[in-house]
């Protein structure tokens, strides 16, 4: 088909133009192959598509005529593959500059969309055999978070044979109609999902709807199994740094800032409140005879108890109010008040709810407090 055919014609312009230029000044070859490593060379297809293509110039003289032979050089693949080490490296050092997990979701959706169109992009983590954790992350710039149920997720077939998947909107809709799929589930005209794996555990899936006329292919699929792997290792990194610093500052039990978090904020609290002549009072709770829960009843009903103890304390206390598990049966609490009077209510309400019936493994346990209070800056 090309046989006979200009050179000019097969590859696209501007370039196709600078060929004919030097060609006419017999340099051809020399200037070139100087330009074509800093000019980007298209190759015109049949269907008038262009791919990218490196030319290389070599001058023949045969009887004192003047032939070139050129070197095309396909370069769709090499740059391909150029883009995805781009992207593999981008999102590794997502690592070092996200600041926590919903920001690592979006250097990994703009990173990911040089390669495959990401419009709504889904990473979904595996919280034990029943659910998952999904966000979800759009054009829109914000990540939406939500729980769901593996049974009848379209990533169950994904986490259950540990490879990724390609669906059409005809498969998705087969799928509902078979009761394999909930039904409320949005279907796209194009889905494709890639298994999370870390040290041979699948801890979730990444996966990414069409909602317009692209239609994902195999190739597609390919590069997102091939990126997922280190997806996988870039979620694992941050969530372990996210944990790390979680510890550091929380009772992993109870979930309330840990004294060392406690002293932070009161702190910063105090040197307000002297500048701008507020008051904030600092309440030290005990549980009475905790002690007699444990040894009669056993270490995981006292758990249970400080648990339960914890929500009510939550429950009692004002939005901006910092709540510290202090250790064993001790809290803290600091809070801005305007007088005794205030410092007096918010002890009162914590008593009545906390007095309020618990039930631990079938049995009621009764439970009340003790309350200490100091006040900032009349006590010091």
């Amino acid at each position: 088909q090309i046989l006979g055919e200009s050179l000019t014609k097969l590859i696209a312009k501007p370039y196709s133009n600078i060929i004919q230029k030097y060609s006419k000044n017999k340099v051809l070859s020399e200037k070139l192959n100087s330009l074509n490593n800093n000019i980007e060379v298209f190759g015109i297809k049949q269907d008038q598509g262009k791919f990218p293509v490196s030319l290389n110039f070599v001058e023949n003289i045969i009887e004192q005529e003047i032939y070139y032979t050129v070197a095309i050089t396909d370069l769709t693949n090499s740059l391909r593959n150029k883009e995805i080490q781009n992207c593999i490296l981008k999102i590794s050092n997502s690592v070092r500059v996200s600041t926590n997990i919903k920001e690592l979701y979006k250097d990994i959706f703009k990173n990911l969309s040089t390669l495959i169109p990401t419009k709504d992009f889904t990473i979904s983590l595996i919280i034990n055999e029943k659910n998952i954790e999904e966000y979800n992350y759009s054009t829109k710039k914000e990540v939406t978070y939500s729980k769901k149920n593996i049974r009848g997720n379209i990533i169950e077939p994904i986490i259950k044979k540990r490879e990724g998947l390609i669906y059409s909107s005809e498969q998705i809709e087969y799928l509902k109609d078979n009761n394999q799929l909930n039904k409320t589930f949005k279907t796209p005209n194009s889905y494709i999902g890639s298994p999370l794996i870390i040290a041979n555990n699948i801890i979730g899936v990444v996966s990414i709807k069409s909602f317009n006329n692209i239609i994902f292919d195999q190739e597609q699929l390919t590069i997102l199994s091939f990126i997922s792997d280190q997806i996988a290792m870039a979620i694992d990194k941050v969530k372990s740094v996210e944990e790390m610093h979680y510890l550091a500052y929380y009772n992993k039990m109870t979930r309330l800032p840990n004294r060392t978090l406690f002293n932070d904020r009161a702190k910063i609290a105090f040197k307000n409140a002297a500048r701008n002549n507020e008051k904030y009072v600092v309440l030290f709770l005990d549980l009475d005879e905790f002690k007699i829960v444990n040894d009669s009843m056993g270490h995981n009903a006292g758990d249970q108890m400080l648990k339960t103890v914890s929500k009510r304390i939550v429950k009692s206390v004002r939005e901006g109010d910092t709540i510290s598990h202090w250790g064993g049966d001790e809290f803290t609490i600091l809070s801005k008040i305007k007088n005794i009077d205030d410092n007096k209510h918010l002890c009162e309400r914590i008593l009545k709810n906390i007095k309020e019936k618990i039930v631990i493994n079938r049995k009621k346990v009764n439970c009340t407090v003790s309350i200490g209070g100091a006040i900032y800056p009349n006590d010091g």
